[in-house]
Parts: structure tokens; sequence; C-alpha cells
């Protein structure tokens, strides 16, 4: 039976030993409640002091978008970030301050969904460092896109499911439909690769017609709520539509124009960083795991990374919302011991290439891969305001 569906579990404690720990309460406890808090309070302090002036791609034009009132920049718009950051009367500390608090928010929700999971306290702290440190995630936290709001609300998710699923009751079954509607209004392409998820959360945890019904209904009344404001915004606005973008995204999809040096060049864009940021989780592949979560982890990993390896990739900073599964295979797997180790490597590993990378010399393609595709998004990205790509002029600050 999985850990989804006990309580029983095979964890590491505070000083990595292992223990036989038992958690039925239904309730998550006070203590892990304060725990995760003081974690969350440092990822808002480490983030706040490695932020970033307004540079990184759609910031300057979500700013902009904001003071012209318009809310909008492209398909599929971002309309409720954008409102979000519009109610702060400095929309650039607005949109930075949200990115802070979806990181230390998400840092104390994951913490919870290990415990939940029935992670001991060492395994969850561990595994939330790990889950924190990630360089592009870091660096989502410093911008002013919207991917930090994936830091947040993929691990909510399934913590609210969790929290249904020991006691079902009609609100929490409410706040999980709005969780996906509200994520997926952040950032909707993130949501679109999570409607899997969020249906095997369904099927596993939510019985009955009228149930599921209720909790589609909300997901789908909270995206309307936040779909049709966005229409309107984009038609006003004349943003260009969505289908205008297929020409120029197909030189780079291995599914449209098969193997060509851009499609090669999309795919080294998925590979490289995602390497670079786990290479030392890759054991976790071979470890044992209950299958139920092997389930559920590949339902959130395998659509956004198939879309990313066939059809497009631009930057790490989209693996945002599936690094929390990433880090939840390795933390869920045994031996826990092991797991631990190689979580504690992963963090001390990008840690310190998030805040000492520095670009390697020379203009060779493995030199340029390195430099746009790794040391772009850690802090020398952020200080030196690094723009330029290697498809245009590839300029290393």
């Amino acid at each position: 039976m999985s850990k989804l569906s006990k309580a029983s579990e095979f964890t590491v404690d505070d000083e990595g030993s292992t223990t036989l720990e038992q958690d039925s309460e239904e309730h998550i406890r006070l203590a892990d409640v304060g725990q995760a808090s003081l974690l969350g309070l440092v990822v808002f302090i480490s983030r706040y002091l490695t932020k970033g002036p307004v540079y990184y791609v759609d910031g300057p034009i979500l700013v902009r978008c904001i003071l012209d009132r318009t809310y909008v920049i492209q398909p599929p718009g971002y309309w409720l970030f954008a409102r979000l950051g519009g109610l702060f009367g400095d929309p650039a500390f607005g949109l930075q301050f949200l990115n802070e608090t979806f990181s230390a928010l998400g840092a104390v929700v994951f913490f919870l969904l290990c415990r939940k999971l029935g992670l001991g306290k060492g395994m969850a702290w561990v595994a939330s460092v790990c889950y924190e440190s990630i360089f592009f995630v870091w660096l989502a936290g410093d911008i002013h896109s919207s991917y930090a709001s994936q830091i947040l609300f993929p691990p909510l998710l399934v913590l609210l499911f969790l929290l249904y699923g020991k006691r079902k009751t009609t609100p929490r079954l409410i706040a999980c439909g709005a969780c996906f509607a509200i994520g997926t209004g952040l950032r909707p392409s993130d949501g679109g690769f999570l409607i899997l998820l969020f249906a095997i959360l369904i099927v596993k945890f939510v019985h009955g017609l009228r149930n599921r019904a209720l909790v589609v209904a909300t997901a789908v009344c909270g995206c309307l709520g936040w779909y049709l404001p966005g229409q309107a915004a984009s038609r006003a606005a004349h943003i260009v539509p969505m289908e205008s973008y297929i020409e120029i995204v197909r030189p780079m999809s291995l599914l449209l124009s098969g193997v060509q040096p851009r499609a090669i060049g999309n795919t080294v864009r998925v590979v490289l960083p995602l390497s670079a940021a786990f290479w030392m989780l890759i054991p976790t592949l071979s470890l044992k795991r209950e299958r139920f979560e092997n389930c559920i982890l590949a339902a959130w990993i395998a659509p956004g990374m198939l879309f990313y390896l066939l059809i497009y990739m631009a930057d790490p900073v989209y693996f945002t919302y599936l690094t929390a599964a990433i880090v939840l295979l390795t933390a869920l797997s045994r031996p826990r011991i092991l797991a631990f180790r190689m979580m504690v490597l992963c963090a001390v590993f990008n840690t310190s290439l998030f805040l000492f990378a520095r670009p390697l010399t020379g203009n060779g393609r493995v030199t340029q891969a390195i430099n746009f595709y790794i040391v772009k998004y850690c802090e020398y990205g952020i200080k030196h305001q690094w723009t330029s790509t290697i498809g245009r002029g590839g300029i290393v600050p």
C-alpha cells in the first residue's frame, strides 16, 4: 500500500539515522507548522538578498502592461499574475514580492507535504532545502516573471488532496479545485501540464460522482474566473493569438520538424540544465518506491517534460513546476539514508552553483552551452542583467 494511503513509514530522523515513524493524525502538527514557517522565512530572506532589477524576459513587459492597465502580454496573457502585481503601487515591487512570497510559502507547503507523506523531520528538512536550492528555482524567486508561483501550487495541490483523503469535508474538496484553478491562472501552461495529475488525484481520493463533479466544477469555474477577463483584455490590447506562435516554434520542435539543428538545440536546453541540477540524483531511478507514488510523480513530471523535449523549451525556469516531483522522487526512495545523502549533495551543489558560478572563457559550443543554459540562470546572471542568447549575439556580460 502506498504512503499516500497509509501512515506508517520508514524514515530518516534529524540525525540521519533510520527510524520507524507512525503518523496517524488527521491534522498537521503545530510543531511541523512552526518548523516549516522558519524554513519559509529563511527562503524569503535568501530571495530578498539575491533579488534582481526588472530585466528578465517577461519582467519588463509585465510591469509595462500593469502600468498601461492592459494586464496581458501574450497568449495566454498572465492576466491573473499581472492583476495581482497591479494591487501594489509599484508593480515591479509587487511582482517581486509575490515571487518571494511564493518561494517562501512553497518551502512551507513542501515541508508539510513531506511530513504528510510520512517522512521524518530530518528528511523533510533536507528535501525542502534541496527543493528551494535548485539554481533555477532560486532564480524564479528573484525575478519578475510568473514561474515562482509554481514553487507553491503543485505541491499545495497534492497536500490538499492528502488532507481531504484524511477528512472528507466539502470545504477541503472545494479547496482542492480552487488550488488547481488559481495555480493554473498564474501560469496556464503549467496548469495544462498538471491536468493529468489533477485527474489521478481525483480518482484516488474523491469518491462518488457528486463529489467528483463538485471538485471539477470548482476548478472549471475558478479557471473561467481568470480566463474570461484575460480573453477580454487580450482582445482589447490586440494580443497576437496563440496560433501565430506555431510557426515560431516549429523549427525547434523534434515532433514538428524532425532532427534538425535547432531542434537538437532545443533538446540541449532541456538536458543540460536538468543534468546540472540533478546529476547526483540519477541513482534514484533505480531505487524502490511504492507503485502509486511512482504513478503520481510520473503524472506530475511526464506531460511537461514530453512537451519540452518534443515541442519547445526556452529557459530552465520552465522546470520550476515539476522540480518538487523530482525531489520527492528521491525523498520517497529506499534506502532512505542513501536518498538523504543524495539530497544533501544536491542542495550543497546547487547552492554553490547559484552563488558562485561564473562564465567559462572561450567560444566553443560546450562552453557557450554551459554559459547560456546554466550560468546565465545563477546570481551572476542577475547581477549582470544577462538577457542575451546564443541565437541573438551570444554576448556574455
